[in-house]
């Protein structure tokens, strides 16, 4: 699959609805494959779906690398990133086509530019289970962990403005 879209932030503005198939702002660019195992009714009931995909971004960005009090902002023009994800159904409950089971599912998202991507690294993991119990066919229950790393040239340029404003908190990452 493949997405070409008109990357301006102005066009999320109330006054710009309905279709607009304008490319006045910067383009962005999705291509993303995909995978499906065991999805044919004749096969196993061991379901998995996985994607890749590679983004790209002609927006401008703030460079963090020169960013900071005294400093005029800089930006820099383009991003770009890569992705994978995969959701697996490791115990099936119930008969085929029952859409019940315990299974993982997982994400990681890598745009290695530091100077302007805030969160260079991410990933999610997690385990889900759907009707556990006959007499509960759609109760599901989950469990997941998030985390994201943000980027060095980030938290540096956060360092130089808590300097001059003890304030500022730098940021190391994020999970939950």
């Amino acid at each position: 699959m493949s997405g070409i879209y008109n990357g301006d932030p102005l066009i999320r503005k109330i006054d710009n609805n309905g279709a607009d198939f304008s490319f006045g702002g910067p383009v962005f660019v999705i291509n993303e494959i995909g995978y499906q195992l065991n999805g044919l009714p004749s096969e196993s009931q061991l379901l998995g779906n996985y994607k890749a995909g590679f983004w790209y971004d002609d927006s401008g960005f703030t460079d963090f690398r020169i960013v900071g009090p005294g400093t005029n902002s800089g930006t820099k023009r383009g991003n770009w990133g890569f992705y994978g994800l995969f959701d697996q159904l490791l115990i099936p409950f119930g008969e085929a086509g029952s859409n019940r089971g315990f299974g993982m599912f997982g994400s990681f998202l890598a745009s290695p530019d530091e100077s302007i991507s805030q969160l260079p690294y991410f990933f999610t993991a997690g385990v889900a289970c759907r009707g556990m119990f006959d007499s509960r066919p759609r109760d599901t229950a989950g469990l997941g962990v998030v985390y994201g790393d943000f980027s060095s040239d980030l938290r540096h340029a956060q360092e130089r403005e808590r300097q001059f404003d003890p304030t500022v908190g730098v940021q190391n990452y994020e999970r939950s």
